[in-house]
This record gives structure tokens, C-alpha cells and sequence, in this order.
């Protein structure tokens, strides 16, 4: 049987087997033996995963040779193609390389043949006899079946893991860069507190970017049109940081909590925040300024996760809106007035959608319905969806109103199934032994508050499109609903004899401080009101002082005497500051402050009456040894516990009378949430509210050509 010879054609290039030659076109390539055959194989196994192991074996045949060496070729052979956007040979990452681009071969007997040079293409003069009839013929038939008009890229995926050493925030929520290169996200640094980190497609190691401690929520970053900085929110403030390590950057103050961002090339930064409309303001710096309103009468609550459209004028944002119909993704412009935004909804998912743009006037919408993550024609001259959603993904997770996905101009996609917003209340005793979980699974927006008594729970949850208030009753376990407002119930504080409840609310466009009887008996009371956004954090054992956080802060809010109702700075520094509780004799308070540059738990003494007096002249103790939040007492005031970033419980002992004298801080067990109460004070159970899901360690999916996909 006469041997054969393959000819493999892709896109303009021709690979001959026989000549062992490669060609752009008539144009023939220098190219060495070696990065022949690693092209050969990738031919070979064109849309499959080639091994690196497979490559040193059949390429360099048992050489002693490492990584570097194939990484070498690679490079060079992705120079003679072309393969600038690596998308003809992708990497993936720790395993090995795909060809991705469409690939035809065709196999032809050979004869006898005038031997051709190295490194030349056979051309039909160099051949003789019927060799050159049959090549001749192969080649025309390759050119009439084949034309030189690109076929779609195939269609390849594989997984990015998270290393177990890197603890995501609970929101799970992350950015893909417009270059399609490289995730940002929020966890856990090594010392704790919560930092930025950036992760290459191609590499298994996020690193973590210089200076970017995150306090206060953890909503995605979001990237500059250049892919060159990180853009996050951290103590009411938005910041940029670079790639290259230099310090982040402060471009506005926030007041809020953001709710997602976006950046386009002219400069400007439009971003949600979670008591009002969007804003605006430049990139360089600046005040940041009104672009949308919420609109009341809609019962509309926030305006969120804004996302630019190519032009840099127009963008997509989200509208949550507790009137079922008004909830949704509408389009909006930087040239419109805030009150004049059009209210033509496009979608009726609230959850973020994005935007892939192509060569003409339309793209993709990407959005999420339910779990499925569905790709849509729309035409951005007109701002109109057009044709039918075709689904690109099951079972993708989200965050409030976040998508764990993101997608690219290059058409790389990445999304991730994570935890499920839901979760479940369950007791764990100190060793981190569970109990049974008990009353229907919630979504919280805030950690649950056990009564003193340890009989009810008070509850923020999503119920309907609102958050509201809810007790839990766990001797009839029942739930009962307390607020019915259309603003953002949360954060709520139960007073020490159990009949009052404090809690923040935004009905008023910002959170203000109400309080609540626990039995509905009377109507809620508002306690405080200013511009501002505030949120309780301790009720006092008297009843007379209520402590709440704003802007970085820790206040006093008299409840009782001539200062009723007139706040008090108690821990008023350039550090940001939050998380104050009342001890259970009233005479300290246990907060949590970052003047350290990590966040760490500190207690100080409280003495009313309370002064103006800067919390500099205050003596103070560190109880956390690399960084902690949520302090929490026992009943007794002599152990103090608290969280840490990664989700460890801790416990410090504390000893003293006129002062107090924290020990070694002792780890308990590692928390499936860090949301927890201590019940009753005793500290021999805890309270938690585990998600329902636990997929905390779901890798990433990447998705690279995933267009090609939907088009077969």
C-alpha cells in the first residue's frame, strides 16, 4: 500500500506532511523542526486539549525538557500565524493547548515526486507525472469546497479553580476585563482582610493588587476600557488601583454601598449605590453627581449595576422596584436629566446584563432568566432587543441584582455557579458541631438578631421584591412580618428587654434610624434623620443609647434626657470605624477599626455622659490578632467573640475591672456564613445562617469562541 501525505488547510494557511512545509497563501515560512511538529499535533488534534506530557513524548521524544521550552514554541509558532489574541492556539492553563480555528485535511496517496526543498511549499510546477495531476486536483478542490472567508472558531471551555487558599468574599461576584485576559475579584488575603485580586485566564495564581484593603460590602470591581486598572469600592469610596503595584487611587466618596460600575473611554465612571439613583463622575477625580432618579410613584427602590454600551453615551442599568412589572434592565444616557430617563423596559430580569458588541450596528445582550444565562440580538441605534433569546448556560449564579458572569469583545466568556442567595438557620455549639436547621430557607440582606430571651429571631428578608422585617418565633416556629414600607428594611438591633427593635431604613432615599415594637402594638417611630446613611449596631443595657455606623464612624444616639435624639461622635478618627456593641454591663464597647491598615477589633470604655471628644484621647485595647469584624459579647462580659475575614469564629477571654485585659485570641470553628449570633449571651451556641448551597469552591467557566456555539 503506497504511504499517504495529509494536507491541512486553515484559514490562509497551508500544511503539507510530505514536504513538511508550511505557507501563508504561494508565501512559504521558515519554520524549525520542532515547531513543525508541535504544529502538527495541534492539527492533528484539532478542538481537543493536547497534553504538555503529549508534546514533550511525541515532540521532543524523551529530550530533557521543561516547560519554559515548549512555552518557547508556542510563542513563536503563535508569532508565524498571527495569533496575537491567542485565539487559533489557546492555553489552558496547567494542562496544555487546543487548536481552536476550523481545520480541513485531506489525504492523497503519493508517488513518485521530484524531492522538494526544506522549507518550501509544494507548488504544481514542482511536481511531475500523475503526482502533480492529483495535487493540482487536491488543491483546486480544497479552494472550491473551502473558501478564504473565515469559518467560526470552534467552540472550546474548560475551568479556572480557585485556590484554596484564597477565600472569596460571601457575594462570590467578579469582573472580566474588556481584553478577555483577566478576572478581578474580592477575598480574603492572607492576613485576613478583604483585598483586591487579579487572575490571568492562563494562570492558576491570582495576586492580590498592592494597598486595596475593601471595608464595608463587597460589591464586584469593574475595569477601565484599557484593562489596565481595577476599579472598587471601599469606606464609601470609590478607588482605582493598577496592575503594576502602585498605591490605589481615591476617585469620589460614596456614601452607600455601591451596586456595580462601569467605565467608558471618555473618561467617566457611572456607578449604583444602594439608597437612590446612579451617579456620575470622571475617572480623574472629582465630586460625583446625580444621573438617574428613583422614581417613587413605581415604587422603585435602587437604580443598579450599570453597564456602558459601545458608543459611550448610552448604557444599560438595572431598576428594582417592589411594583411587580417595574422591576427590570432599562437603557439610559449621559445626555438625558436625571428625571427625564426613558422607562422602556428591555428586560424583565433585574439581575445585571451585559453587552458583546460586534463588527456592525448590532450584538448580544446577555442576561440571566432565573439560572439560565440567555444571549439575545439587540440593535443599539434603535435600543431595541431583537429576534429570540438562545441560552448559552445553565444553572449560572447570582448575587442580588449581580451575574456571576462577564464576557469580553473577543469573544471570551466566563461565568460561575455559586452559592445560592438562600439560606437557613441552624444552631452550631462551639466545637462546630451543627444541630438541625430549622424554618424555611430566606434571602437575609443583613446578619440575624437573636432576642435576649434566645426565644425570636428578628429577620431582614427579600420577600416579593422588598426587604422588610420578620420574627421568627422558635417555640410556635412561625414567622411574622413587621415592616410593610417600600423602602430597604435592615439591620436590626432588639432592645435588652426584648420589646423594641431598631433598624435602618431607605425609604427616604437614605438610611435613616427607626425603632419598632417587637409585638406590632405600636407604630414604628422614626429616631433619627439626616443625609446621611446610618445603621444600628447596639442597643445599651439601660435603654438610653443606641449606637449606629455612619461614614466610617462610630455614633452615639441619645434615647432618653435633654440630648434626645442628638448624636454623638464615640469613635471619630481618620480611620474608618464601625461595628459597635455595648458591653453587657454598658461600660465598654467593642468596635472595629482599620487605623492599623487592617481591620481589628478594639474595645474602650463608655462613660455618659458622652462627649464631642475626639476618640484620639480615649484609651483603647486591641483584642484581634490579624484583622476580625462582627464583635459579639457573652452574656457574662467576660469573652469576646469575632469573625474573621476567611470566616473563622474566634474567642478572646477577658479579664480586668477599671480596665480590660483581652488574652490570645482562640480559633472556635470555621462558620459556613459569616453572618452568626450568640444565643442568649452564653456562648456555648451560635446561631448561623448557612446558605443552602454550600459551592463556595465552584471553579470558574471559561468560554472561549462562545458565539460559534450558538450559531450551530
Amino acid at each position: 500500500k503506497e504511504p499517504s501525505r495529509v494536507i491541512y488547510r486553515f484559514g490562509e494557511f497551508l500544511l503539507d506532511t510530505g514536504a513538511r512545509t508550511v505557507s501563508r497563501g504561494t508565501e512559504p515560512l521558515t519554520i524549525t523542526a520542532k515547531v513543525f511538529d508541535t504544529l502538527l499535533l495541534l492539527l492533528d488534534r484539532a478542538g481537543e486539549t493536547v497534553e504538555k506530557e503529549e508534546f514533550f513524548r511525541r515532540v521532543w521524544r524523551g529530550s530533557a525538557v521543561d516547560d519554559a521550552n515548549l512555552t518557547q514554541t508556542i510563542f513563536v509558532l503563535r508569532t508565524l500565524l498571527g495569533d496575537r489574541e491567542q485565539r487559533i492556539i489557546l492555553t489552558l492553563s496547567g494542562r496544555g493547548y487546543t487548536f481552536a480555528a476550523p481545520v480541513e485535511r485531506v489525504e492523497a496517496p503519493t508517488a513518485e515526486v521530484v524531492a522538494p526543498r526544506r522549507r518550501r511549499f509544494l507548488t504544481p510546477l514542482m511536481v511531475s507525472g500523475v503526482t502533480g495531476v492529483i495535487l493540482i486536483v487536491i488543491l483546486a478542490a480544497i479552494q472550491f469546497t473551502y473558501p478564504r472567508s473565515h469559518a467560526p472558531l470552534q467552540t472550546v471551555r474548560y475551568r479556572v479553580p480557585i485556590p484554596e487558599s484564597v477565600h472569596l468574599t460571601e457575594s462570590g461576584t467578579f469582573s472580566l476585563s474588556p481584553d478577555g485576559r483577566t478576572l478581578a475579584y474580592l477575598a480574603a488575603k492572607s492576613d485576613g482582610a478583604l483585598g483586591v485580586w487579579a487572575q490571568p485566564l492562563d494562570s492558576l495564581e491570582p495576586r492580590l493588587l498592592s494597598g486595596t484593603e475593601v471595608l464595608g460590602g463587597d460589591p464586584p470591581p469593574f475595569w477601565s476600557p484599557d484593562s489596565k486598572f481595577v476599579a472598587f469600592y471601599s469606606g464609601e469610596k470609590i478607588k482605582k488601583a493598577d496592575l503594576n503595584g502602585n498605591p490605589p487611587q481615591t476617585i469620589c466618596s460614596a456614601p452607600g454601598i455601591v451596586l456595580g460600575g462601569s467605565w467608558n473611554r471618555d473618561g467617566v465612571i457611572i456607578f449604583g449605590r444602594d439608597t437612590g439613583g446612579l451617579m456620575r463622575v470622571r475617572a480623574a477625580g472629582g465630586d460625583a453627581v446625580p444621573l438617574t432618579t428613583v422614581d417613587r410613584a413605581r415604587g422603585e427602590r435602587v437604580h443598579a449595576s450599570p453597564v456602558f454600551l459601545p458608543d459611550g453615551r448610552h448604557f444599560l442599568y438595572s431598576r428594582l422596584s417592589s411594583v411587580p412589572g417595574n422591576d427590570g434592565i432599562y437603557a439610559g444616557s449621559l445626555d438625558v436629566k436625571p428625571e427625564d430617563q426613558g422607562l422602556k423596559r428591555l428586560v424583565s430580569s433585574p439581575v445585571l446584563a451585559q453587552f458583546v458588541a460586534s463588527a456592525d450596528r448590532t450584538g448580544k445582550l446577555l442576561y440571566l432568566r432565573d439560572s439560565t444565562l440567555l444571549a439575545q440580538d439587540f440593535d443599539v441605534s434603535r435600543l431595541e432587543l431583537m429576534g429570540t433569546p438562545a441560552p448559552v448556560a445553565e444553572r449560572v449564579g447570582s448575587h442580588w441584582n449581580f451575574g456571576f458572569f462577564g464576557a469580553s469583545a473577543n469573544d471570551v466568556l466566563i461565568y460561575r455557579n455559586s452559592a445560592a442567595e438562600t439560606a437557613q438557620l441552624a444552631w452550631f455549639d462551639r466545637h462546630g458541631t451543627r444541630s438541625a436547621s430549622f424554618g424555611e430557607p430566606v434571602m437575609l440582606e443583613s446578619p440575624p438578631a437573636l432576642s435576649p430571651d434566645g426565644m425570636r429571631i428578628a429577620l431582614s428578608k427579600l420577600d416579593a421584591g422588598n426587604v422588610d422585617l420578620w420574627v421568627h418565633d422558635l417555640a410556635r416556629d412561625i414567622r411574622q412580618r413587621l415592616t410593610f414600607d417600600p423602602g430597604l428594611d435592615q439591620n436590626p438591633v432588639w432592645s435588652h428587654d426584648g420589646k423594641h427593635i431598631a433598624f435602618a431604613s431607605s425609604r427616604a432615599g437614605h438610611y435613616d434610624l427607626y425603632q419598632i415594637a417587637a409585638n406590632r402594638e405600636r407604630a414604628e417611630e422614626l429616631l433619627y434623620e439626616s443625609g446621611e446613611n446610618k445603621y444600628p449596631t447596639s442597643w445599651s443595657p439601660d435603654g438610653r443609647f443606641l449606637l449606629y455606623g455612619t461614614k466610617g464612624d462610630v455614633w452615639v444616639l441619645p434615647l432618653e434626657g435633654a440630648g434626645k435624639h442628638t448624636p454623638i461622635p464615640l469613635v471619630h478618627t481618620q480611620a474608618g470605624e464601625g461595628d459597635g456593641t455595648f458591653s453587657p454591663d454598658g461600660r465598654w464597647v467593642a468596635y472595629v477599626s482599620d487605623e492599623s491598615g487592617t481591620a481589628e477589633v478594639y474595645i474602650e470604655p463608655f462613660s455618659p455622659p458622652v462627649s464631642a471628644v475626639d476618640s484620639h484621647n480615649r484609651p483603647k485595647v486591641l483584642v484581634s490578632r490579624g484583622a476580625g469584624s462582627r464583635p459579639r459579647w457573652r452574656a457574662d462580659g467576660k469573652e469576646l467573640f469575632y469573625s474573621t475575614p476567611g470566616g473563622m469564629l474566634m474567642s478572646v477571654a477577658l479579664t480586668g475591672g477599671a480596665t480590660v485585659q483581652p488574652g490570645v485570641p482562640q480559633a472556635l470553628f470555621q462558620k459556613p456564613s459569616p453572618w452568626y449570633s450568640d444565643e442568649a449571651g452564653q456562648g456555648d451556641r451560635f446561631l448561623v445562617a448557612v446558605p443552602v448551597e454550600q459551592s463556595a469552591s465552584q471553579p470558574f467557566t471559561v468560554v472561549l469562541n462562545w458565539q460559534a456555539g450558538l450559531k450551530r
